[in-house]
C-alpha cells in the first residue's frame, strides 16, 4: 500500500497555551483492536504546547483539550 503525508493545518481564532494531547494512532489505516490483539490500536496522551501549527501522524484521531483562560 502507497502512504503519503500532508499537512494540516488548523486555525484556532487565536485560542493557545498547554494542551493535552489525546491521539488514537496505528501505523496501518486498516488497524483494528481483535479478540486475539485487544491492543494493537490504543491512545496516548501527552501535553503540548499550541503556539503554530501541530504535525499530527497520518491516519490518526487527535483531540485537543485546552483550558479556557478566564
Amino acid at each position: 500500500m502507497a502512504t503519503r503525508t500532508a499537512t494540516v493545518l488548523v486555525d484556532l481564532g487565536g485560542i493557545g497555551g498547554p494542551a493535552q494531547r489525546i491521539t488514537i494512532w496505528a501505523d496501518d489505516p486498516a488497524a483494528a483492536n481483535t479478540p486475539d490483539d485487544p491492543d494493537r490500536v490504543v491512545s496516548s496522551e501527552d501535553q503540548v504546547e499550541v503556539d503554530g501549527p501541530l504535525v499530527l501522524p497520518p491516519h490518526s484521531h487527535v483531540t485537543l483539550v485546552i483550558p479556557s483562560s478566564r
